[in-house]
């Protein structure tokens, strides 16, 4: 598909592992379950992470200097 709409309703599917004939199975609750199961395990090292660079860069104070 070369329309920006075909395109779009592609990588749709792609994300979803939907066929482009189940487009219509895309909804609320499956999208909010793809993104519990993709990025909510992920959360605890991504605040790690967000907490590290805040300490590094001056946003952050520590309680404990060394």
């Amino acid at each position: 598909m070369l329309s920006p709409i075909g395109v779009n309703s592609q990588l749709c599917c792609a994300y979803y592992e939907l066929s482009l004939l189940n487009i219509h199975a895309v909804c609320k609750p499956l999208a909010w379950s793809v993104f519990r199961q993709s990025v909510l395990p992920e959360l605890d090292r991504i605040n790690t992470i967000k907490e590290l660079l805040g300490v590094e860069f001056g946003f952050v104070s520590t309680l404990f200097e060394c």
